[in-house]
């Protein structure tokens, strides 16, 4: 069965001729691509190796839900303070210029979060070696249907139709790869890497914000540093592996910075949901003007 819409609001009717508790696959044939620059945007190798898998990258609406969720504002609750921050740039009467960064309070309704679904995307093969991007198999039962319809609605985001597979792709089981992380040993080779792939993209006006947080937590000699990709990107770990002590920051979402006591390997398996939403960090810190006393604190 195929879908071609933007996207859809409920699932029931192109589902209906399958049976309830059916295992079905949401996905594509990558041979009815004209153009594969699409798999590479999201996140996958320019190789499409059989068993990556990862969270894909934005690329709209669709997407963006998948790997960040949303918030609600609550109208009935009291409002709550949040930071802006900002370069300050002044010069004296002697001609001497000086700048710092200046936390600007800002009122706004306090927020419900609503977690991402966390929808990843694999490449994988049938028996007759005919690669496919797919969604993990799911059951079409009516506890599943808001995945379902996620999932389907990335797929129409993505590629502009989605494929329903029941008996007609059944994935040669291979070993998983995960490309939601690249992880860098220390160095200037690695912050200069790490430059070029997230710091570069941003507007000069709010890069020397990110380069001093980033900064700071270089200065705690990482042993090394990991890379988000796809619907990971923005996102960066410092790890200090002597201390036990893993520090999630995002440069383009949220606004608070994360802290493990999680083994890396072990978490750089999880999705996004797992990590963020299941209560598996230490410390929620919020970028406020007491983000570096709490940060300090962890490392004494």
């Amino acid at each position: 069965m195929r879908i071609e819409k933007n996207n859809i609001r409920t699932c029931e009717k192109y589902l209906a001729p399958i049976e309830k508790n059916e295992k079905i696959i949401l996905g594509i044939m990558i041979s009815e691509l004209s153009n594969l620059d699409k798999l590479t945007k999201i996140g996958f190798s320019k190789n499409l190796e059989i068993g990556e898998k990862i969270l894909p990258k934005y690329l709209g609406p669709k997407t963006k839900f998948n790997g960040e969720g949303k918030s609600v504002p609550i109208k009935t609750l009291p409002k709550e303070t949040f930071y802006m921050f900002r370069e300050w740039s002044w010069t004296d009467y002697t001609g001497k210029d000086y700048c710092k960064i200046v936390s600007i309070p800002r009122e706004r309704y306090q927020r419900q979060i609503i977690p991402p679904p966390g929808i990843e995307l694999n490449i994988g093969s049938d028996i007759n070696g005919i690669k496919y991007v797919y969604i993990d198999p799911i059951a079409y039962t009516k506890e599943n249907y808001a995945y379902i319809v996620n999932g389907i609605n990335i797929l129409l985001e993505l590629f502009g139709f989605c494929n329903i597979y029941i008996d007609e792709f059944d994935p040669v089981i291979v070993p998983i790869k995960k490309l939601n992380w690249t992880t860098l040993p220390p160095g200037k080779k690695t912050w200069e890497e790490l430059e070029k792939s997230i710091l570069n993209p941003i507007k000069k006006s709010k890069r020397v914000i990110f380069e001093n947080r980033i900064s700071i937590l270089k200065s705690f000699s990482p042993n090394f540093i990991a890379i988000g990709h796809g619907g990971f990107s923005g996102y960066i770990v410092f790890g200090y592996e002597d201390k036990n002590i893993f520090i999630l920051e995002n440069l383009w979402y949220g606004n608070a910075t994360y802290i493990f006591n999680e083994n890396w390997e072990n978490m750089s398996k999880l999705t996004k949901t797992e990590v963020l939403f299941n209560n598996l960090f230490k410390e929620r810190i919020i970028h406020s003007p007491t983000w570096l006393k709490q940060i300090e604190q962890n490392f004494k």
